[in-house]
């Protein structure tokens, strides 16, 4: 994605100072926390799921409104997240992948960069729905790093660009950045994470959410 990404990383970099402030404080009710399934759970809709008593989500259907689709997404994020950096550090013990997770996921925040498709390197959606601009959303994420000398906590950066193809979600794209909460250090500058660990966690909890076996109960905001 070249210098489409690079333009966003430009942009990214300026607004990540108040990243943090947005996420932590937003009136969505700051962080989600993990719902914690076990490793093998299914997350199939159930007409056992507690009633909540708030607005109603069709339970057999992936929502197609991204203000209602984000919150269920970032409850299961952390879960997805672990198993794909497991898997994968299962499948190769040769590369050297420091043991992390991904604790807590934040609040989702819908303000857009206001890039062009073409600065997205996204151009070949244009073709598809010339309508459409992949909605953006912002959070973070709490994070945990271990090494020699102990771990370090981690506050990581998002910025996902999503599309809709023929009524099914699709993830474009991920900028990310990282900062260490243990240091205080400014966070590292922003980077194209389209292939890592929560942009397949994302494509993953995507997939079983339009084949149904997402637990699509919505998540209540903070009182």
């Amino acid at each position: 994605m070249g210098n489409g990404w690079r333009a966003i990383a430009l942009i990214a970099q300026a607004i990540a100072g108040w990243g943090a402030l947005i996420l932590l404080s937003s009136p969505a009710g700051g962080l989600i926390e993990q719902s914690t399934p076990a490793p093998h759970q299914k997350f199939p809709g159930s007409s056992d799921s507690p009633d909540h008593g708030s607005k109603a989500i069709d339970r057999d259907r992936c929502p197609a409104a991204l203000e209602t689709l984000m919150p269920l997404l970032l409850r299961d994020l952390p879960s997805y997240a672990n198993r794909v950096i497991v898997r994968s550090r299962n499948r190769s013990r040769t590369i050297d992948l420091p043991p992390s997770y991904v604790l807590l996921a934040g609040a989702p925040d819908y303000r857009p960069l206001s890039p062009s498709l073409e600065d997205l390197g996204l151009a070949e959606y244009e073709a598809i729905a010339p309508a459409d601009q992949p909605q953006q959303v912002f959070f973070t994420t709490l994070e945990r790093q271990y090494g020699y000398g102990g771990y370090a906590r981690l506050e990581g950066f998002y910025w996902l660009f999503l599309t809709q193809q023929a009524g099914q979600w699709q993830l474009a794209g991920v900028v990310s950045s990282l900062g260490d909460l243990s240091t205080g250090q400014p966070a590292s500058p922003p980077r194209d994470s389209s292939e890592g660990v929560v942009a397949q966690a994302i494509r993953l909890w995507l997939r079983d959410c339009h084949a149904g076996s997402i637990q699509l109960v919505p998540v209540l905001p903070e009182s």
